[in-house]
């Protein structure tokens, strides 16, 4: 597998970077140290690392390549706290300008998310047909959890 993430040429859903504040540099770098690592389990990890800025909210960021199918893919989370609400909010209202409508339809940050919060159920959007897909979800714990497929 080519370590290169972007080519010279930038498609536009790697906007999805520039909103998270992620530097393309030190993804395809924790890609390459993936590509020379082994583990005994079927999903091989590092954390995340980036010095200069921060990842928008999140404050760990891992990077996964499963072995069986050597997908991969960005994981962020945001530990639980009763500001992640907001934090979720902007979030989605950023994706949804980005995207547009998710898989399902939904659009931006609506009272029924809200309503779903507080109820303790889980919030999510996802949207699987673009370049890279995206999985947010607002978990019954307060944590934001995102993904993004890298292949």
């Amino acid at each position: 597998m080519n370590a290169t993430l972007l080519s010279s040429v930038m498609v536009p859903d790697t906007a999805i970077f520039d909103l998270l504040n992620i530097n393309s540099q030190n993804i395809d770098r924790a890609i390459r140290v993936l590509e020379y690592s082994s583990s005994e389990n079927d999903v091989e990890r590092i954390l995340f690392k980036q010095k200069e800025e921060k990842v928008y909210v999140f404050d760990k960021i891992e990077i996964q390549k499963n072995k069986l199918t050597n997908k991969i893919k960005i994981c962020l989370r945001k530990k639980g706290s009763n500001a992640n609400l907001l934090k979720l909010k902007s979030l989605i209202d950023k994706l949804y300008k980005l995207y547009g409508q998710d898989d399902l339809s939904q659009k931006r940050f609506a009272l029924n998310d809200l309503l779903d919060a507080n109820h303790g159920k889980e919030v999510c959007r996802e949207w699987e047909n673009t370049s890279y897909p995206v999985n947010i979800s607002y978990t019954k714990d307060k944590a934001i959890e995102m993904e993004i497929g890298l292949d």
